[in-house]
């Protein structure tokens, strides 16, 4: 009875240190433990994000690598840009006449000289740079209208330059400076039109890009001067007078090649 009893204590014995060993063999190590797996929001429905491997251990127990996305805007959707142009130069000298003011503060020095002539106000505005600095009162050609040929009475309109200057015994007025019509815009108009051969337009364009003094004994007129003798005029020929104080006054700052525009 007594041995029967010591073997099934024995017997129990190996049982429970089986058991033990099969659990121990079974049970899994700090390596494989799974990832925590982080909840992310998509759609407004939470769903588990699969876990990543992390090739350091984390210096923060809590830390995980949805703390620590790309660099902001990295894969931000990229803003439409403006389109660049290239911006042309504006000039507003041209937009703001000066006050007529020729009997007011006399005409200093000029950096960028630059001069507005308006027929229909009757007004010579210089500039220097973009501001306007001193208008004067002037008479323009007695027909209205741009100058198409010589002897219609027009003051020509558009972009010139001073080309010619003359001062007291070269010209029968107290000082002249001569622009630079005609330009290369009337040459065109004027072979278009069978008004210049097609060696007279070449003479006119050479000129304007070499700023040189173009042709003036064309069918299209020329010696259209800025000159004073305006005191009795109602009208002129196609040139722009002005009173003999102020032309000696302009022609004291007012260099060859100073930009004029004409308009109506």
């Amino acid at each position: 009875m007594r041995k029967n009893t010591l073997h099934y204590i024995i017997g129990g014995g190996v049982v429970l240190l089986v058991v033990a060993g099969v659990i121990i063999a079974n049970r899994p190590g700090p390596a494989s433990e799974p990832a925590p797996v982080a909840p992310v929001e998509q759609g407004g429905q939470v769903t588990l994000a699969p876990p990543v491997p992390l090739s350091e251990p984390l210096a923060n127990p809590t830390e995980n690598y949805q703390m620590n996305p790309p660099e902001a805007g990295f894969n931000d959707p990229q803003k439409p840009q403006a389109p660049v142009s290239a911006k042309a130069p504006v000039r507003n000298v041209w937009l703001k006449p000066a006050r007529v003011s020729s009997k007011n503060t006399p005409l200093g020095p000029l950096t960028a000289p630059s001069i507005l002539v308006e027929k229909s106000a009757l007004r010579l505005t210089v500039f220097d740079g973009d501001a306007g600095v001193k208008s004067y009162r002037i008479a323009a050609g007695a027909v209205r209208g741009d100058k198409n040929v010589e002897g219609d009475r027009k003051t020509p309109e558009g972009d010139f330059y001073i080309c010619i200057r003359k001062t007291a015994g070269q010209t029968p007025y107290t000082r002249s400076m001569g622009l630079s019509y005609p330009n290369a815009e009337d040459a065109a108009r004027g072979l278009r039109n069978g008004l210049i051969t097609a060696s007279q337009y070449n003479s006119i364009v050479s000129a304007i890009k070499n700023k040189r003094k173009p042709p003036w004994q064309t069918k299209l007129g020329g010696a259209i001067m800025i000159h004073g003798k305006r005191e009795s005029r109602t009208g002129t020929l196609g040139c722009v007078a002005l009173d003999d104080a102020d032309v000696l006054e302009l022609y004291k700052r007012l260099p060859l090649n100073t930009p004029v525009r004409i308009i109506p």
